[in-house]
């Protein structure tokens, strides 16, 4: 299947999706597009207030996230990568400054920077960036590697400013990007059944843009083709296996808040179909990541006879792995030759991090200076081959060296902060379902920051949002709690 073939079908799929849900809420559409809802509007800011505009567009930018390589329009290398996803997040951004700045005039807009620590402490790791500049070597990593990491506090600051304390939104954000990974996901039921690559080179092509040249050849005959690992939209084993065991991890309550047996089966269909493509990559930081996210759900769902959720999950693990092919089983099941040279590859890059780290112990080498530090430090590491990476397989030495303590401990802050408002969602949770979509974004954080250990996911988007969406849940709480004390009032 070619690219141009996989886009207009990801543009299809897509225009689908969009008139089904406009079509469904044309009413309220068509009175958004007559007027903005004005100040003292009350419905406006109420739990049960209709859509807005921007929260169509921010439900169409989780729904394009997962397509990845194949939703992209052009791409020019990092922050530069256009994709649909960022077209709707400029167009949700640019709906949400004109209500705020110009209409609504909401105070939202500035109290969700400090409203919360979580909010803070990102601004304060945005800050550490900045100050990293001093020791930065390539202007141009540096800009690169900040304006990624300014898109992501973009993005979360969206989530915590248009969902604000409505609990359906949220859940329209989790099945939004649930429903859009769908189709990457059958994507990589159909490499596993076939063979054939959706997109053909893109892995070789991003081993190549990180200056891995000699592990890009053959990557698609020896990895990919002929029963090997898949790649579905990201072209990548490695990135599309972590991201969906992320998504897995997210999903697990989908079978629990479900209202009826159909919403069931079509969460315990989609958890199948990723457990799949996270087996079916052959990445095992994938699985590690994805048995965390599992240990966790299920010490803290609030569900009956959990043994034998257990066990099924055994058994349908042992089921997919059998179906795999004989070469992407064993590579499951057994550690390969490549893995053993993939270890001995970054071994190197982590001794090349503490050296970084030392010499720049305060605010480090310089966002995105990591590639333009390492020929210097590979001299003091011998067995290091003089390759240059952009990212090392370890998020955590990549935070550290590029922006030194300083920013590392702000980093840990920051989604300490996530997991901490997370476990106090779950004691103190008044319902269900809150209580299970709490437990199911606590099992996705974790599985997030258990991959970070040995795969450079630190940019991926995501695992920020999560943050996020535990800040949201606080408003939520919040929230509901003070309406059930105006309502138990007594009047005077």
């Amino acid at each position: 299947m070619g690219q141009f073939e996989l886009k207009v079908l990801c543009l299809s799929w897509l225009s689908f999706f969009l008139f089904v849900f406009l079509w469904t809420n044309r009413r309220d559409f068509l009175r958004h597009l007559n007027r903005f809802p004005k100040p003292e509007d009350e419905r406006w800011w109420s739990a049960k207030s209709k859509w807005g505009m921007e929260e169509i567009l921010l439900l169409f930018s989780f729904y394009a996230i997962p397509f990845g390589y194949s939703g992209m329009f052009l791409s020019q290398g990092g922050a530069g990568k256009v994709t649909i996803a960022k077209l709707f997040l400029l167009g949700t951004m640019l709906i949400w400054l004109l209500k705020n700045f110009f209409v609504r005039k909401d105070t939202w807009f500035v109290i969700s920077f400090v409203n919360h620590r979580s909010s803070v402490l990102l601004l304060l790791f945005l800050v550490a960036n900045v100050l990293s500049l001093v020791n930065s070597v390539s202007s141009q990593h540096y800009f690169a590697g900040f304006m990624q990491t300014a898109l992501i506090a973009v993005l979360y600051f969206l989530v915590v400013s248009i969902v604000r304390y409505k609990r359906k939104v949220l859940l329209w954000v989790i099945y939004a990007t649930i429903i859009g990974s769908v189709w990457s996901a059958l994507g990589g039921v159909y490499e596993v059944a076939t063979g054939d690559l959706i997109l053909k080179g893109k892995a070789s092509s991003n081993l190549a843009q990180f200056g891995l040249a000699s592990a890009a050849k053959g990557t698609e005959r020896t990895e990919l083709i002929g029963g090997g690992r898949i790649g579905g939209f990201s072209g990548n084993p490695g990135g599309h296996g972590t991201k969906y065991a992320v998504w897995a991890s997210l999903a697990l309550c989908l079978p629990l808040i479900a209202k009826s047996w159909k919403g069931r089966a079509l969460g315990i269909g989609y958890i199948v179909l990723a457990f799949v493509n996270v087996f079916g990559s052959g990445c095992k930081t994938a699985i590690m990541g994805l048995f965390s996210g599992l240990v966790v759900f299920f010490l803290l769902g609030d569900f009956r006879k959990k043994w034998v959720y257990v066990c099924c999950l055994v058994l349908g693990v042992i089921l997919i792995i059998s179906l795999l092919p004989p070469e992407l089983k064993s590579k499951v099941l057994h550690q390969s030759n490549a893995s053993k040279g993939a270890l001995e590859l970054r071994y190197p890059q982590y001794k090349v991090a503490y050296h970084m780290i030392v010499d720049h112990p305060i605010i480090g080498v310089g966002t995105g200076n990591f590639n333009a530090h390492t020929l210097r430090y590979a001299q003091r590491v011998p067995s290091h081959d003089r390759v240059t990476t952009a990212f090392i397989h370890n998020g955590y030495l990549q935070i550290w060296s590029e922006t030194g303590t300083l920013g590392f401990v702000l980093f840990l802050a920051f989604f300490g902060s996530g997991g901490a408002t997370l476990i106090t969602a779950i004691r103190f949770a008044g319902d269900r379902q809150i209580r299970e979509i709490s437990v199911s974004i606590l099992a996705a954080w974790t599985c997030w920051l258990v991959i970070l250990v040995l795969y450079p996911t630190v940019m991926d988007e995501f695992g920020w949002v999560l943050v996020g969406m535990s800040t949201c849940i606080v408003f939520i709480l919040q929230k509901e709690r003070s309406e059930k004390m105006d309502s138990q009032a007594v009047p005077a």
